[in-house]
């Protein structure tokens, strides 16, 4: 939803009530296009705010905390605390064994850490904010199953923290009305392709989730996309 969008509505919800008030409030079916072109209004208003306020990652990584596991067990804790002491001490690992702790070796950890790092810089560099990188480093720490390849990782890591807008994202311009008879404006047929085109709006909003536009009628993601259906008219989801 845009504000140029916003305006149109508002447009109409203006002719409705002109209309509206010429019949002196006689005829229903005046007065309820009235309250849907201001429902549509309403409900556009809220739409831009939510677009202008964007996405609030701590909220968003704080929800996803709350639903972890709890946290370490006692038994937990104390290996936690061998791991650091044979860190500084390798020597005292046959030690820990001893006790029946599987201690990490202090170069794997290290590798990990490493690894870890790495990742962050990956997906730093694709992120806007401290706490868009926070978001998402929670998905790699608690959701990639680690390949040890960086790029894979990263990219998984991003797909997951952008999978559900994506989604909604898709099946919102699946759901979107197009009139193909149209001669202009941003639902208007192309007419070297007979493609409906999208709105500006929602094809920045694929851009911002990492899609790529590919060809005329086609938006590649990591793991989804979106491909125009000539045969029916719509863009339609596909998964790879």
């Amino acid at each position: 939803m845009d504000k140029e969008k916003l305006a149109e509505l508002e447009a109409a919800a203006a002719a409705a009530k002109a209309e509206a008030d010429a019949a002196e409030g006689k005829d229903e079916s005046l007065n309820q296009s009235l309250i849907d072109a201001n429902a549509a209004v309403e409900e556009a208003k809220k739409a831009l705010e939510t677009a202008d306020k964007g996405v609030d990652f701590n909220k968003e990584l704080e929800d996803l905390e709350a639903k972890l596991p709890p946290k370490r067990s006692e038994e937990e804790k104390a290996k936690y605390t061998m791991d650091k002491i044979v860190e500084r001490f390798p020597n005292l690992a046959p030690k820990a064994d001893s006790f029946g702790f599987d201690v990490e070796e202090p170069t794997e950890k290290l590798r990990k850490e490493m690894l870890r790092n790495q990742v962050e810089g990956i997906i730093r560099q694709h992120s806007k904010t401290e706490d868009e990188v926070k978001y998402k480093m929670h998905f790699y720490d608690h959701k990639v199953v680690k390949s040890g390849n960086i790029y894979d990782d990263a990219d998984n890591a991003e797909w997951l923290a952008n999978k559900n807008r994506t989604r909604n994202a898709i099946e919102e311009m699946r759901r979107t009305p197009s009139d193909p008879g149209s001669s202009s404006g941003a639902g208007a047929k192309g007419a070297s392709n007979n493609i409906v085109e999208l709105p500006s709006d929602q094809i920045q909003r694929l851009l911002s989730l990492g899609l790529k536009r590919v060809a005329p009628d086609r938006f590649e993601g990591t793991k989804t996309g979106l491909q125009y259906n000539k045969q029916t008219k719509t863009w339609e989801q596909f998964r790879k």
